[in-house]
């Protein structure tokens, strides 16, 4: 009697996460951040958001499939649905066990502000915005809205979001209500989607 027997491995690139995680993690080491060296920052990190949170909602969707669909078919159609609203869908339609840290849940949705307002320096260095200062007698008078945010306290703020963001959907993903989840996935999910070691611990 022959048997035969069929294995389906989904393999899924993740240079763009690793590349970029790495590429902040070195500039944020320099000892001087320049202005280009922020522009770097502020795509790479952004990128490294986006991809991310799109991988983690692509394993979260295709794990409560239980119809016989196409995996690929259900990547395409998931992809075609910024990360931005994934995770608004993720927040309100996930069934949570949130027991006594309703007060969290209710400071964590806050991320949803966070994410839309974290894109916009991205945007507007990407198609591309005046990085520019009007210069008058020798003096800078005044810097575009794009420049003003080449400064390291802006840089800050946009880092600060960023862990706010990913420390958020770790908080959801810990109360999500599915028993078919074990705490080690839930933890691998984390681990691999929401890592932000690679940020020196002066930019924390």
């Amino acid at each position: 009697m022959n048997l035969k027997y069929c294995i389906k491995i989904s393999i899924e690139s993740l240079y763009l996460l690793l590349s970029n995680r790495s590429k902040c993690k070195e500039l944020l080491n320099k000892d001087h951040l320049d202005e280009n060296d922020m522009i770097d920052i502020y795509v790479s990190l952004h990128i490294v958001l986006e991809t991310s949170l799109n991988a983690l909602h692509r394993q979260i969707i295709k794990s409560q499939i239980v119809k016989p669909i196409d995996e690929l078919e259900v990547v395409n159609n998931i992809d075609k649905i910024g990360f931005i609203e994934k995770t608004i869908l993720f927040i309100y339609n996930s069934q949570f066990k949130f027991n006594g840290d309703l007060e969290k849940a209710a400071m964590h949705h806050k991320i949803i502000g966070k994410m839309r307002n974290f894109a916009g320096v991205r945007n507007k260095l990407l198609h591309g915005h005046s990085i520019s200062s009007l210069v008058i007698d020798e003096k800078i008078e005044r810097k575009s809205d794009t420049r003003l945010n080449l400064e390291e306290k802006k840089l800050r703020v946009q880092i600060k979001n960023f862990i706010t963001i990913n420390e958020g959907m770790k908080f959801f993903l810990d109360h999500v209500d599915n028993k078919s989840w074990s705490r080690s996935y839930v933890e691998d999910l984390k681990k691999q989607y929401l890592d932000y070691d690679f940020i020196p611990e002066k930019y924390r």
